[in-house]
C-alpha cells in the first residue's frame, strides 16, 4: 500500500515526481503529498484505538 501511495498520491494532487531526486520540490508541493498520507494513516489508527478501547471495556464488563 505504501508504494501505492507514493505513485498515486502525488498524481492526484497534480506533482510531478522524479523515479529517483526529489529534492527539488516546493515544501507545500512535500507537504500536499505528505499531509494527505499522514492524514488516512492517522485517522486508520485512531479508528483502531477506539475499537481496541471499545473491545477492551467490553471485556471489563
Amino acid at each position: 500500500m505504501a508504494k501505492k501511495n507514493k505513485i498515486l498520491v502525488p498524481a492526484e494532487q497534480h506533482v510531478s515526481l522524479n523515479q529517483r531526486y526529489n529534492g527539488n520540490i516546493k515544501a507545500k508541493d512535500a507537504g500536499k503529498i505528505g499531509g494527505h498520507i499522514g492524514g488516512k494513516m492517522v485517522r486508520e489508527l485512531v479508528k483502531v484505538g477506539q475499537q481496541q478501547l471499545q473491545q477492551s471495556h467490553n471485556d471489563t464488563n
